[in-house]
């Protein structure tokens, strides 16, 4: 018999026992793999306080160097990410200059294959026989008979930055470019009145500002490669603490020293976001309030539009590289030292779909991604309806509970999960027999919950409440007033919200990566890092795998647009 709420029980007290039913059924999700990752760090075998996996840690040069690498990578892609993403956002808020609408759709194109999966195909290209070399030897830089360079596998750490920068500016640039939108144009025309120079203005008024915007777009930016495994991976650059920490899945029973690696991410992760918080307060972590009026754009002449149209133009093809590239290695029959492939093919993409291993990985992913944001959209829905509607008492410690995975990099929750699923631990009932399906579609729901969740609580800020009031009133159960009249008013918000969801969990890199362990269990990126590693036409499979990804990706987050009449860039935060 399903459980029903008392009657007679006041309003209010349903609303604070939901919110407290709710607290404790996100806690048992969340805290289990918290609660293993840190007892596994400071637990020895016999159940003892132990900080001997952390001194472990301190006198293994190699993970020393992991650590300092860990952080020179976040430290380099944050101004890889911030300098293109402001430029881009300057010159979008102050200028208008023809085909403005278009690139700025364009420029967010990056959004639809995650770095992992573009550095695929970029390896062909860069690689000793690819098609960088082949550029040199058309112009005369490099001899036809030399051997050349394999570029991504002699200067990895540089691809490795340019790689995750092309996949992280989009975000940061639609938050640069709300910030610069927040920014009052009378602040900055009394500036001009009273003498200030443009740099001054920028430096006094621009500047200040749009810092906030800028410092959570570079701690995101930070965090994101900081914890990157999936870019590192593929660029087999082994000596990082993401990939340090993978590898040590396979000795984990004997040697916890990869708890105590995730316990030292986490904490970076955490100290920053904290950081974030005390420097800017609310504005850290959310987008600034409009301006009073909005600036009027700078009507850019023939020369100047012509020139800013080539520069952006440029920037697009080199952010678009990847997507090339991996198109141009799904069509390929044979591309070794040429500009182009010399024989295209469409046997890669029919094998890709036809092939048992990754067909099944791809039928797989589709069936994670819509149990898990089908999970994440009702869990979402229920934390926004407590909060914005009810006002619950506690619905405070709720949300912060519902939006606490984005402090959390997705390798260690993956970690956490995997620890606390061992039999005879609280969370191996959601992987019975080592069948991770579930505990696969929870990590997935887990990560994009704060998205459904913000995404629910934007739809429910805006429909008026008048209607549901008026339901009440001529005595519908609440039961009923919500699903005839709430749940249609926010629907379309929902759905623009669960579109990208569903097609982030479709290539959800760590927890795939950590999680799925058999290969009837692969999810897509799984099945693309393992194929990618096969000799001969591995490369060009995974490729085609990854080809249709980005089809399916696209598709998704352009019918998530116009399900809820938004823009791309509203999807993602922007305006």
């Amino acid at each position: 018999m399903p459980f029903r709420l008392p009657r007679r029980l006041p309003r209010p007290g349903r609303d604070t026992l939901l919110v407290a039913a709710s607290c404790l059924v996100l806690s048992a999700l969340l805290l289990p793999p918290l609660i293993r990752v840190l007892g596994g760090a400071f637990l020895a075998p016999s159940g003892e306080l132990t900080g001997v996996w952390f001194a472990s840690v301190i006198a293994n040069p190699t993970y020393r160097e992991g650590l300092l690498n860990a952080a020179l990578y976040g430290l380099a892609v944050v101004p890889a990410t911030l300098l293109p993403a402001f430029a881009l956002a300057w010159v979008f808020d102050r200028h208008d200059f023809p085909l403005k609408k278009f690139f700025g759709a364009a420029l967010l194109a990056p959004l639809i294959l995650p770095p992992f999966v573009g550095a695929l195909g970029l390896a062909q290209v860069f690689g000793r026989s690819g098609a960088f070399n082949a550029l040199l030897v058309k112009l005369g830089l490099l001899a036809p008979d030399a051997l050349g360079n394999d570029w991504f596998g002699e200067f990895r750490f540089p691809g490795m930055v340019a790689v995750a920068a092309l996949g992280a500016y989009p975000l940061a640039f639609l938050q640069l470019r709300a910030g610069l939108a927040a920014v009052d144009p009378a602040l900055d025309e009394a500036g001009a009145c009273l003498g200030a120079s443009p740099a001054r203005r920028f430096l006094k008024i621009t500047l200040p500002a749009v810092r906030p915007a800028l410092l959570a777009a570079g701690v995101l930016a930070f965090i994101h490669a900081f914890t990157d495994l999936g870019v590192p991976l593929l660029f087999r650059y082994e000596r990082i603490t993401a990939v340090q920490i993978f590898d040590g899945l396979r000795d984990l029973g004997a040697d916890a020293t990869p708890y105590a690696l995730i316990v030292l991410m986490l904490a970076v992760s955490v100290a920053l976001h904290g950081a974030a918080l005390l420097a800017f307060g609310d504005s850290a972590k959310a987008p600034p309030a409009r301006a009073s009026r909005s600036r009027t754009a700078k009507r850019l002449g023939a020369p100047a539009a012509f020139g800013l149209t080539a520069a952006l133009s440029a920037f697009l093809a080199l952010a678009m590289l990847p997507h090339a590239s991996v198109v141009l290695m799904a069509l390929a029959k044979d591309w070794y030292r040429t500009l182009l492939p010399a024989r295209f093919t469409a046997g890669n993409l029919v094998e890709a779909l036809s092939t048992p291993a990754t067909s099944g990985a791809a039928a797989n992913s589709l069936a994670y991604a819509a149990a898990a944001t089908a999970l994440a959209t009702a869990a979402g829905l229920l934390v926004a309806w407590l909060c914005v509607r009810r006002r619950a008492p506690g619905a405070a410690v709720l949300d912060a509970l519902a939006m606490a995975p984005l402090a959390v990099p997705g390798v260690v929750f993956a970690f956490g999960y995997l620890a606390a699923s061992q039999p005879g631990r609280e969370l191996a009932w959601l992987a019975p027999a080592g069948n991770p399906v579930a505990l696969l579609i929870l990590a997935y729901a887990v990560r994009k919950l704060p998205l459904l969740t913000r995404a629910a609580s934007a739809a429910l800020a805006v429909a008026p409440p008048a209607y549901e009031e008026a339901s009440a009133s001529a005595g519908a159960p609440p039961a009923r007033t919500f699903r005839r009249i709430t749940l249609p008013i926010v629907s379309a918000g929902l759905l623009a919200g669960a579109m990208p969801a569903f097609a982030g969990c479709l290539l959800e890199v760590s927890d795939s990566l950590v999680l799925a362990q058999k290969k009837e269990h692969f999810p897509l990126a799984k099945a693309l890092y393992e194929t990618a590693g096969q000799l001969g036409d591995g490369p060009f499979l995974a490729c085609a795998l990854a080809a249709w990804s980005m089809l399916a990706l696209g598709a998704l987050l352009w019918a998530g647009s116009r399900l809820g009449s938004r823009s791309l860039g509203a999807l993602f935060g922007g305006d």
